[in-house]
């Protein structure tokens, strides 16, 4: 997943052999500080498509400002 700032970063799949899209979760960016939180309670939304794509990812980032930040 890219992480908001256009670094690539890799998730840790559950899966034996492979990644599906129930293992991806949302992550959120914080414009201020930059810093990335994994919300691994959030599901990426599953989403259909037609049958001829083949899904191999979902990047789902939210943006905005963190608490941290924001109490600031």
């Amino acid at each position: 997943m890219e992480d908001g700032r256009g670094i690539t970063k890799y998730e840790i799949c559950h899966g034996e052999h492979h990644c599906s899209v129930s293992d991806m979760h949302a992550h959120f960016y914080c414009e201020r500080c930059n810093r990335v939180f994994c919300f691994e309670d959030i599901n990426a939304p599953e989403i259909n498509i037609p049958d001829a794509f083949q899904v191999r990812s979902v990047n789902f980032m939210i943006k905005g400002i963190c608490p941290d930040c924001h109490d600031k």
